[in-house]
């Protein structure tokens, strides 16, 4: 889960059902919940719905405005852009090559995407952005 506090809504992964997720059938989804005025929510709805390969975790940039989602099967990081507002554009940010893909993501204050990737007995973190 991510928070974005300037629109008070909160980023969901949803890998789907355990063991049916695949690369060749993804069902994972990125929902969007949206608070009202008492941070209530009042609105859940789908960003990517039932197209994602385990999606394992999700950033919000508080600097750009932007999601995130670590996609772990397809071995990349998907990016959504907010123009206009309540409308997301998704593209891959960035496509892997090698190991297992993305299961962690995390920014530090300058804006610098980190990106964990487990494989085997070493665990990599790359600096992307």
């Amino acid at each position: 889960m991510a928070y974005n506090s300037d629109e008070k809504s909160v980023y969901i992964c949803d890998s789907g059902t355990f063991g049916t997720t695949t690369l060749n059938r993804p069902t994972g989804s990125l929902y969007i919940m949206e608070m009202n005025s008492e941070d209530q929510p009042y609105l859940l709805r789908p960003l990517l719905y039932n197209c994602l390969s385990q999606p394992s975790d999700v950033l919000y940039d508080h600097i750009r405005g932007m999601v995130y989602v670590a996609e772990t099967y397809a071995n990349r990081v998907i990016r959504l852009a907010q123009n206009p507002s309540g409308v997301y554009h998704a593209s891959v940010f960035h496509q892997f090559q090698g190991t297992i893909g993305p299961t962690a993501l995390a920014m530090d204050e300058l804006g610098n995407l980190y990106v964990g990737r487990y494989e085997y007995q070493v665990i990599y973190l790359k600096l992307i952005c």
